[in-house]
């Protein structure tokens, strides 16, 4: 294969890592932990795939904090996770302006105001509908995002010719508009 043929149209980085604790006692291995898993991690992605985004004038999609951050409620013991996602915010607002010249977008994803310690749980096989008791020889995988977070939200941050520079994935589309 040419290495003109070669190149990746966008690089999606969601993971992260949640481990709550009352700042004042938790270890500093455990904020580390965190900031390799939310901050470092995604960078180093980035920095990967860079020169194959830049062919396609691809786009890196990143995973933010929510608009109302479960790491500001009192007593919630995500403060270390939530600067690290906040920190995530800063680099992806940082990397969009230096490789604006090269034609590489970064764009951020908010997610909805979803309990952290769901969002970054692993995904569950679901194989008994509970609505209906219905057994399924094939299970199906949950996660605590709703179809509309991903329909207008995820696939437009990797589809959309001009996107902004975030998308807020707990917005609900508006069907009628003034």
């Amino acid at each position: 294969m040419d290495r003109i043929d070669v190149g990746l149209w966008a690089v999606v980085h969601t993971g992260g890592l949640v481990l709550p604790g009352v700042i004042e006692k938790q270890t500093s291995s455990m904020w580390e932990s965190m900031l390799r898993h939310n901050l470092v991690a995604p960078l180093r992605t980035a920095r990967v795939f860079i020169p194959l985004l830049r062919i396609k004038r691809g786009r890196i999609v990143l995973l933010g904090d929510s608009e109302t951050s479960y790491g500001s409620k009192a007593g919630s013991g995500l403060v270390a996770f939530s600067a690290s996602r906040k920190a995530v915010e800063g680099a992806a607002e940082a990397l969009k302006s230096e490789l604006h010249s090269s034609g590489v977008d970064v764009v951020l994803l908010k997610p909805p105001p979803v309990n952290p310690l769901v969002l970054y749980a692993s995904p569950v096989l679901k194989t008994v509908d509970v609505e209906s008791g219905v057994t399924a020889s094939e299970g199906t995988w949950t996660a605590p995002l709703s179809i509309h977070s991903v329909q207008n939200a995820l696939i437009p941050a990797i589809t959309a010719s001009c996107p902004p520079n975030a998308y807020d994935m707990s917005v609900k589309p508006r069907i009628f508009c003034r």
